[in-house]
């Protein structure tokens, strides 16, 4: 099905066309890599061509799964999505007025030359960030591939270009409306705030402990998205040994693949449940008052008309 979807893209004038003459060996040289993590100089015995030839499959279908794909697998987000994301999840993890689950990972990566310290994260390997929102259903909503590996979530998620948007309001995101089985009118720094975090310690109340099992329920989400991606695609089990934007290109076409085969063929759950990504160091971006008192908010929910 995904050949149908972009043949006519991929065409005559593809540089590697006139080699291979067949779209779907590109293809299957390419799902091949993605799915396996298999190097280049290995993949060349089976296919019979070069490295260097597999090196332009798998970077130009790179590029046009993404360009074909991407308006049918990962549009932009209505008004009416994101409700329909945040009901759903409400659903399935018992979390209101959540319109995503977002993180970022690790992906380990290829050292560029001349870089510096760049790439080099905070645990001590070269990689570049994935960022991602993920709705209830595993799918991913929006993503973000490229930031170097030592930045913090908070400067990740500032200036990526759905950060932006976000924070200049151009998301189509909803106000905000009032709690499952409450009348009261919510607060308008509601909409602004982008990150909860758990309370933190070990000795805690009910009272906080509620909240934290309901945050990491909803949480569990987009971590569970991402055992699925890696398991499925494992060549991000891999260090990627290719240049920076074409291991971008490699991170999108396995995001948007994963979204078609989610949706079609539903999930393996025992692709999710283990997978090699780090996380990115995290850092509130909302303002910290904000932030304790939306949680403080929400705890009293949840232990008052929220309760199970």
């Amino acid at each position: 099905r995904i050949i149908g979807e972009f043949k006519l893209k991929f065409g005559f004038e593809s540089p590697c066309y006139h080699i291979l003459l067949e779209i779907k060996f590109a293809y299957i040289s390419h799902t091949g890599y993605l799915s396996t993590g298999t190097c280049f100089s290995a993949l060349k015995f089976d296919f019979c061509v070069g490295r260097s030839t597999i090196g332009v499959i798998v970077k130009d279908t790179c590029k046009v799964i993404w360009s074909t794909l991407n308006s049918k697998e990962m549009p932009k987000p209505t008004t009416e999505d994101w409700v329909e994301i945040s009901n759903i999840f409400y659903t399935k993890t018992n979390f209101p007025n959540c319109p995503g689950a977002i993180d970022g990972k690790h992906i380990r990566c290829k050292y560029p030359n001349d870089s510096g310290s760049l790439y080099f994260n905070y645990k001590k390997y070269v990689s570049i960030v994935l960022m991602a929102v993920v709705d209830a259903n595993l799918n991913f909503v929006v993503i973000d591939v490229g930031s170097y590996g030592r930045e913090e979530d908070s400067n990740v998620f500032k200036e990526c270009a759905f950060g932006k948007q976000l924070y200049k309001d151009k998301l189509n995101i909803p106000e905000p409306v009032v709690l499952p089985n409450t009348s009261a009118n919510p607060q308008p720094y509601m909409k602004r705030l982008l990150y909860i975090g758990p309370y933190p310690g070990r000795k805690l109340t009910d009272f906080r402990r509620v909240f934290n099992y309901r945050l990491s329920r909803a949480k569990r989400t987009v971590e569970c998205a991402f055992r699925v991606l890696a398991n499925k695609w494992r060549v991000l089990h891999t260090a990627i040994q290719v240049e920076p934007d074409f291991t971008d290109d490699i991170i999108k076409a396995c995001c948007i693949l994963h979204n078609f085969v989610r949706k079609r063929c539903g999930i393996n759950y025992e692709d999710s449940e283990t997978h090699n990504f780090e996380d990115i160091e995290a850092r509130g971006t909302g303002t910290r008052s904000n932030g304790v008192e939306v949680r403080d908010y929400l705890a009293n929910y949840f232990m008052g008309p929220g309760a199970f």
